[in-house]
């Protein structure tokens, strides 16, 4: 007894259309059913019953095949059919079996949720909403030219191969405006959260009214967008958060975005090419004051990426994201761009095709190599002050960084300058806190490229120790360290004879300088018990002076001028002074062995 494929299949008459389907299935592996007559899906709601396919059926002819006793590859292509009645291939096991549908008019859903083929292709179909979350496409998924006008639901597939929805239509091109900046699924088109796509995934010449959403998506190859047009309408046009891409990422070529399109924790081995692309942060009323379209944020985006070509943007943010190389020439349009934290290996741009002033961020920019579309390579220090004074902050890391860039170039000269220019706006009340503090500690020494300015301002320390100290001695205020010493000197306004004599310039040089000794420091200091007085006409200065000998008016002035000084350095003043000048020979040192060394610099 020969079975029956139409009775299996279904219990009522099959019509016209579906016994030709059945005839071949049933005779060939490979089974391409056509039919004639205008191919234009999207007004297939016109073709007449010859033509006309129930959904149920098409389900049901899935699970003949799969129930049949032939388990090799079998390949189904249905096109110009009109689909009518929900289509239900959800949770069908059927890895052999390739499902072809082009030029197709579904008047309902098509649910292939949970199901595992081996590939399908919908091209040139018109799918009102299509259900395939956790589905398993072991080759390619293909949705070439396909028109839908609700939501495509993936989230969770799997596709072996590449993911092609070239020159698709998907979404209301007239959807409501989104009430809440909160509301993360106003207007959503595609849902395409924690996919994996082998190959690659292109959405060419792609129109979305809607949101696009692929968040912890994994792709294999290349995301391919050029001459797509997204339309987030008060959503994020393109949602890319936690997306990993193993190839590069495409915006280029006459790209479109209006809504912010949004590049979050993401990892792209090959960088992203933006050049010519075209991005709008809205093209309804949003909720945000925020003026950045396109966000590449928290990202490592390996390899070269291009914002080149008439890159056009109402805004850029590049922040705390690291990339291989960013170059920029050519942008026309760049109210913005938000550079805080990123880091690059190389950082190319356009001289003077920048920002307006004030919107440029560059706090905490970190980069190897920084260059222009200057065809000398040699970076113009002039134009880069100017780049440099678009940045709002208070930070002088963006100088520091570009000081530090040039000297590794060889370019001392012009790295000095940019770091004169960074005091400068310290002198002006422009930075604050720490920074400040270390810009206007490290600008006497050239910020590390004059450290024998230190040499001069322990000198000039020497210096006034050496006169602070020879009033403090003959004023009878230094005294010996050794008890007997200090005893005679108390008695008899001098040290013993055996004693080491005072000298001041020494005293000074020797506490000026670190891990010098010259045996002054050693045998002197500031007395310790000032109250106890010296015996009456035995100290140094009675002995080298009379403050009381007649003289000119200058003479008489100089000595009033020393007799205040005198009174002013008290022992526990010079002790205070001692330890200031102490601290401030290390800190010279230091900063003069750092600046030799290349440690300020760097």
């Amino acid at each position: 007894m020969t079975l029956d494929p139409a009775r299996t299949i279904s219990p009522i008459p099959i019509n016209q259309a579906e016994r030709l389907i059945l005839e071949q299935v049933t005779a060939q592996n490979e089974a391409d059913c056509y039919f004639g007559g205008s191919h234009d899906a999207v007004h297939g709601q016109t073709w007449t019953a010859e033509r006309q396919v129930r959904g149920d059926f098409l389900s049901k002819l899935c699970l003949w095949i799969f129930g049949s006793a032939s388990l090799q590859s079998r390949i189904v292509t249905i096109r110009g059919a009109r689909i009518t009645g929900p289509s239900d291939l959800s949770e069908l096991n059927l890895p052999m079996l390739t499902l072809k549908l082009k030029d197709c008019r579904f008047d309902w859903h098509l649910d292939i949720s949970s199901s595992h083929l081996s590939a399908i292709e919908l091209n040139g179909c018109w799918v009102p909403w299509l259900d395939g979350q956790g589905a398993v496409i072991d080759k390619n998924f293909s949705m070439e030219k396909m028109t839908s006008s609700r939501a495509l639901v993936l989230d969770g597939m799997s596709i072996g191969g590449d993911w092609d929805c070239d020159s698709s239509v998907i979404g209301d091109q007239h959807p409501s405006n989104c009430d809440s900046e909160q509301d993360n699924q106003c207007n959503v088109i595609l849902y395409g959260q924690d996919m994996q796509v082998g190959g690659t995934l292109y959405l060419t010449q792609t129109n979305f009214s809607g949101g696009v959403h692929l968040t912890g998506t994994k792709i294999g190859g290349d995301l391919d967008c050029s001459q797509g047009e997204f339309h987030g309408y008060g959503n994020k046009s393109l949602n890319l958060e936690k997306i990993t891409v193993g190839g590069q990422i495409l915006f280029s070529d006459g790209f479109e975005s209006y809504g912010p399109l949004w590049i979050n924790n993401a990892f792209v081995k090959n960088g992203i090419d933006a050049s010519g692309g075209f991005f709008r942060n809205s093209e309804l009323p949003l909720k945000t004051s925020n003026i950045y379209a396109l966000w590449i944020e928290n990202s490592n985006i390996q390899g070269e990426s291009k914002f080149d070509d008439d890159f056009d943007s109402t805004g850029l943010s590049l922040r705390n994201s690291e990339f291989g190389s960013v170059q920029m020439l050519g942008a026309v349009n760049f109210p913005g761009l938000d550079l805080r934290g990123a880091k690059a290996r190389k950082f190319t741009d356009s001289k003077g095709k920048w920002p307006p002033q004030g919107t440029l961020h560059l706090n905490g920019f970190i980069y190897e190599e920084i260059e222009d579309d200057d065809t000398t390579g040699r970076i113009s220090v002039a134009d880069r002050l100017k780049w440099l004074g678009l940045y709002p902050g208070e930070s002088p890391q963006p100088y520091m960084q570009l000081a530090k860039v040039l000297r590794e170039r060889g370019e001392d000269e012009d790295a000095t300058v940019i770091l004169k220019e960074m005091q400068a706006k310290v002198v002006q009340g422009r930075m604050n806190g720490l920074d400040k503090f270390q810009g206007e500690l490290l600008a006497p020494f050239g910020y590390g490229y004059h450290p024998e300015n230190a040499i001069i301002f322990l000198l000039c320390t020497t210096g006034l120790g050496w006169i602070i100290y020879r009033r403090s001695f003959l004023a009878g205020k230094m005294t010996p360290t050794e008890a007997d010493a200090y005893r005679h000197f108390r008695e008899r306004g001098e040290a013993p004879p055996h004693y080491v004599k005072f000298s001041s310039l020494i005293y000074s040089l020797e506490n000026t300088f670190p891990l010098v000794t010259l045996g002054q420091a050693s045998k002197w200091q500031p007395d310790p018990n000032p109250a106890d007085n010296i015996v009456e006409g035995r100290s140094p200065k009675t002995k080298e002076s009379s403050e009381d000998a007649p003289g000119s008016p200058i003479v008489t002035i100089y000595r009033k001028v020393l007799q205040s000084i005198d009174s002013y350095l008290t022992p526990p003043r010079l002790h205070v002074f001692l330890w200031i000048q102490i601290l401030v020979g290390w800190l010279l040192a230091t900063l003069f062995v750092a600046g030799v060394t290349g440690i300020v610099r760097h």
